[in-house]
């Protein structure tokens, strides 16, 4: 269901410069048990997940610069050491996660993103 609606975006993500759809799924590797879908349309703007997700798949428009990163709280302050990208790069259609693991080996979800470098 998750992965229908994910496609069904990526045509209408095109027309738009800065638009990135992120599914966010409940296991990593496989991004099989889908749990919400968020939009960042702007540049630089936090934008807070549904919940928290351990697995992801992105889709957009974007450009050889333009990046996402993601935060595992939800005001954007407490960065994942990495950021994915570009976002323009056809190889992002598969699972992505997990995150960076904490303390007790546990997967960290994300709970937010931004784009960065991304036209607008």
């Amino acid at each position: 269901m998750y992965f229908a609606k994910f496609l069904a975006l990526a045509p209408l993500l095109s027309l738009a410069s800065a638009g990135v759809a992120i599914v966010g799924f409940t296991d990593t590797g496989t991004c099989n048990s889908g749990v919400g879908e968020t939009i960042i349309t702007q540049d630089g703007q936090c934008t807070t997940f549904n919940t928290g997700y351990n697995g992801i798949q992105v889709a957009g428009g974007g450009s050889d610069s333009c990046f996402l990163q993601v935060f595992f709280d939800t005001a954007c302050n407490d960065q994942s050491p990495s950021n994915i990208g570009p976002i323009n790069n056809p190889n992002l259609g598969g699972c992505i996660g997990p995150f960076p693991v904490t303390g007790g080996g546990f997967s960290t979800p994300i709970r937010s993103g931004k784009l960065i470098n991304c036209p607008t």
